[in-house]
């Protein structure tokens, strides 16, 4: 079942690329790389990060965009990803959807889909992304008077999470046209 779930949905997804020796399907993805490797992993989960009721093409998409934005803070370009998926049941227009949003974003960002997991469970959506650089930027090696950029305003997921589940949000209070 696993396996037939991993052809069907997940084994075309992402791109080729040169150093990408052996991808989703088997025990082990292999990456050739004469860069830094930068790795990063985030978990999405129901209840906690988004809602049971969310678009799963949105919950695809951003499931691989939080991990794209750790290796651009780091400098690092996006190259694969593996993707660990804890289902409760078998949705097949669900994971069409899901995979859908997750295309167009590994299409976006360029990134191959090398591998992963999938479990029965509580609805749970866990991305590892691999990336090179030759520079690495270091949150650890920041220091006082270094410049922070933003790609865009902070704070705007938390805020719509509220909105979702919190009728008395003072967010609610926020003008309509932001």
């Amino acid at each position: 079942m696993e396996f037939d779930l991993i052809h069907r949905y997940f084994h075309q997804l992402g791109t080729t690329h040169d150093n990408i020796l052996c991808g989703v399907g088997d025990d082990c993805a292999l990456l050739k790389t004469d860069k830094t490797l930068a790795i990063s992993t985030d978990t999405l989960n129901c209840g906690v990060h988004f809602l049971e009721n969310d678009p799963p093409e949105l919950l695809g998409w951003k499931s691989l965009a939080v991990n794209v934005s750790d290796l651009a803070a780091s400098g690092a370009k996006p190259l694969a990803a593996l993707l660990a998926l804890s289902l409760p049941q078998i949705d097949e227009k669900w994971l069409s959807l899901f995979q859908q949003g997750f295309d167009s974003c590994a299409k976006h960002y360029n990134i191959a889909l090398i591998g992963g997991d999938t479990t029965r469970g509580a609805l749970s959506i866990n991305i590892t992304i691999l990336g090179e650089t030759k520079k690495p930027l270091l949150r650890c090696a920041a220091q006082a008077n270094d410049d922070i950029w933003l790609s865009h305003e902070t704070g705007w997921a938390s805020i719509g999470l509220d909105l979702k589940c919190n009728g008395q949000s003072p967010a609610h209070l926020l003008p309509q046209t932001l």
